[in-house]
């Protein structure tokens, strides 16, 4: 089978027939001939990391030349005896060239255009026949692959990490948001407190000694051990997520249940990242199909996809960025940005700058605050939230566990 693409800016219309049935080939159309050469090297990654070898070709056409196109998509069907052509990207004149040319051929070739959003595929020449097999799915390195990026793994806070996802794992996550939800006040101050213990302490596992008086001069105007701060922590010691918190004149010792809740307990935002990683992960269809077919959190994204070591190459840095949460539907990206505490319109320009480049029309971007700024700082962030077609999910703190699902189903319709 040879797919037709008329090539389109928007990464994934290119390749959306290719997920639903592989071909033994596929020609991109279109009139910039270097721009296709470049997203062909991304396609060939994603399908040979996949264990298929498709070849890939791409023709160039006269852009606005209406006969060039013509004669391009007549060669091509001359050549190729089993053409499926993809009208889900391209300009207006090569749709136009191909009507032209499909009535030549006596209304014989195969056209179909995909909905991508709900995974839909129409039958543009009316003989009842469409080349479908699959709802296309892609993962998210694959999406940030398409679209000329990748992401960043490893270990420590520039990189993306993995998770031991155990159901014990899951009850842990569970009892930090309870904790976190029902503390909230205090919550940002005592995981400032943990965080300075560990950075000016002695680490043994999970368990971390420090001086006193060297954690209360790097708290200055911090290191009041409230009572709001104690009733945190013993809230964490009754979820066994705290084994043992030693608080005198001498030194603090904190010791934790695992390495993961440490990590947890030691980042103010990680409490509701993690609580929303694990709802969209878990979030079903109603024949039971998951929801979210991959979901991801500290996502870091190189921008070109190119790594370079900046110890040999210190002229050649890397552009990259870090989302709270990524999720996929299909082939459409959900970018999530989390926030427990003040922030301002910059992470609104951050959030729209990643998704659209990583997602273009299809992206959908999406701001989880614990709590908006009150007045005109808010109504400010509101307005431009609107602009910028960044969803807001607000006032979760006392939901329910089904209401706060129901926040985050559907995030990918428009």
């Amino acid at each position: 089978m040879t797919y037709i693409e008329f090539f389109s800016p928007v990464a994934i219309e290119n390749i959306c027939t290719c997920l639903t049935d592989t071909p033994g080939r596929v020609v991109l159309v279109g009139a910039d001939g270097r721009m296709m050469e470049k997203h062909a090297k991304n396609y060939d990654r994603v399908f040979k990391d996949r264990g298929e070898n498709i070849e890939i070709i791409c023709r160039t056409v006269k852009k606005y030349d209406l006969a060039d196109g013509i004669k391009v998509l007549q060669d091509i069907t001359d050549t190729y005896s089993d053409c499926v052509f993809d009208i889900t990207g391209g300009d207006e004149i090569l749709n136009l060239a191909m009507g032209i040319v499909f009535e030549k051929s006596g209304r014989k070739l195969q056209i179909h255009k995909f909905n991508l959003r709900n995974g839909d595929i129409f039958d543009c020449d009316f003989d009842g026949k469409t080349v479908y097999r699959d709802t296309p799915k892609v993962s998210i390195r694959e999406n940030m692959i398409i679209y000329g990026g990748d992401i960043k793994f490893g270990h420590g806070d520039n990189a993306t990490n993995f998770w031991d996802m155990t159901p014990e794992f899951a009850e842990d996550i569970k009892n930090i948001w309870t904790v976190s939800r029902d503390h909230n006040e205090a919550w940002n101050n005592l995981v400032t407190l943990l965080n300075t213990v560990e950075s000016a302490g002695f680490c043994d596992g999970v368990f971390t000694t420090a001086r006193r008086d060297e954690v209360d001069r790097r708290l200055g105007t911090l290191k009041e051990f409230t009572h709001e701060k104690r009733l945190a922590v013993n809230a964490l010691i009754n979820c066994g997520l705290v084994l043992a918190f030693e608080y005198n004149e001498r030194e603090i010792v904190v010791g934790y249940k695992s390495e993961q809740v440490k990590k947890c307990l030691l980042r103010a935002g990680l409490a509701l990242e993690m609580k929303v990683f694990v709802t969209l992960s878990n979030l079903t269809e109603k024949n039971g199909d998951l929801m979210y077919n991959d979901v991801m959190n500290g996502v870091v994204i190189d921008w070109d996809g190119k790594f370079h070591d900046e110890t040999f190459s210190p002229s050649m840095v890397d552009t990259e960025n870090e989302i709270d949460i990524m999720a996929m539907h299909g082939v459409v990206p959900i970018f999530i940005s989390c926030k427990n505490g003040n922030f301002n319109v910059d992470e609104l320009f951050k959030l729209n700058s990643i998704a659209e480049r990583f997602g273009g029309k299809y992206a959908r971007k999406v701001l989880v605050a614990s709590k908006m700024p009150d007045g005109i700082a808010g109504e400010h962030l509101r307005n431009r939230m609107g602009d910028m077609k960044i969803h807001l999910i607000e006032n979760f703190h006392k939901c329910s566990d089904r209401k706060f699902e129901e926040k985050f189903e559907k995030l990918w319709i428009k």
